[in-house]
């Protein structure tokens, strides 16, 4: 067994640094949390620097051996190589584009100072390999006790035919607004939503509910209902993945036994094959004609979700995910 801190940016319940810290734990490690996004400090500069201080003291408390972050934008640079001068071995997960193209607010300046960086996407995690930085790639995951079907399918009475569940994006909105105009029944719900304008032809599909699932487990079980009851779930991945970046969504609906059309991205034919295990678009033509397809096609539709969901369970898990930290790192499980 080993002690483990891990550094997080939100440790709700149904959180991923909850599912991450539930992993360790499954694996007999002590696992405790430090939440530097707590109480909001990380947003000022005076009050980061106590955010720091606090981290030092939760170190000196807990005596890890590991510490384990998951982004760790706002620990300032000497922090982390502080805590590997005195023999506790650091990490870090990268879990958005670090260097503050997309958002100054994501970047990481003190990645060099840790012993191993892990990141979502494969392109990046080159990019910082190039920079000297002892990175790899690590995709995110599902995590079974929260991602599941909650509907088996002979009991489905699907609610929407085609939808997409996620926060807002220009891009997103933009292909949505293309979807909507051209007819296809379709469903839009997350966070921000609400800032597109009543006069978009997208705005009528607009559901005003945002299910938090990253905080309430009650959330996260209504995701998994809302893939179950969607016919076709749609991904549309943010910039900021320029390789094999796959977004949660990939790997959380898939473990529901639901039907997904993603984006393609290259190399995310390495984690699901195409048109057996997902279905892939590159154009918004392709797209619409995809949507047509499988909305009159059942029983394929239903058989790639199945497979999907295999895969999934088989080699895209949280705790799976998290033994590949362990084992790059050289830490045995407990048991």
């Amino acid at each position: 067994m080993v002690r483990i801190l891990l550094v997080c940016a939100d440790n709700a319940e149904s959180s991923f640094a909850a599912q991450c810290r539930n992993a360790f734990a499954s694996l007999g490690h002590d696992v405790r949390t430090f939440n530097y996004r707590r109480f909001h400090l990380h947003r000022t500069l005076f009050t980061a620097r106590a955010v720091n201080l606090l981290l030092h003291r939760a170190v000196r408390t807990v005596c890890p051996d590991l510490i384990f972050v998951i982004k760790g934008e706002a620990i300032r640079p000497g922090v982390i190589s502080a805590f590997a001068a005195q023999g506790i071995t650091t990490a870090n997960w990268i879990l958005d584009e670090p260097f503050g193209k997309h958002s100054k607010f994501n970047r990481v300046r003190n990645l060099p100072e840790y012993h191993r960086v892990f990141c979502f996407d494969d392109r990046i995690a080159q990019q910082l390999q190039k920079g000297g930085i002892s990175a790899s790639y690590l995709p995110v995951g599902a995590d079974p006790a929260l991602h599941h079907e909650i509907i088996p399918v002979s009991e489905r009475h699907y609610e929407r035919d085609v939808a997409f569940l996620g926060s807002h994006h220009p891009q997103r909105e933009q292909l949505f607004t293309t979807l909507a105009r051209s007819g296809i029944r379709l469903s839009v719900s997350g966070y921000r939503w609400n800032q597109v304008p009543k006069s978009s032809p997208l705005f009528p599909v607009i559901d005003p509910r945002t299910l938090r699932a990253n905080k309430t487990m009650r959330d996260a079980e209504a995701m998994c209902r809302y893939f179950n009851l969607t016919k076709i779930n749609l991904n549309l991945h943010h910039a900021q993945a320029i390789g094999a970046g796959a977004s949660l969504r990939l790997f959380e609906c898939g473990a529901t036994n639901s039907f997904l059309i993603s984006d393609y991205k290259p190399g995310l034919e390495k984690l699901y094959r195409p048109n057996r295990e997902i279905a892939f678009y590159r154009t918004a033509d392709e797209l619409k004609q995809k949507i047509s397809y499988f909305l009159a096609h059942d029983a394929e539709r239903l058989r790639i979700a199945k497979a999907g969901q295999r895969r999934t369970l088989r080699n895209h898990t949280v705790l799976q995910r998290i033994q590949t930290v362990l084992k790059t790192l050289h830490i045995r499980n407990a048991h």
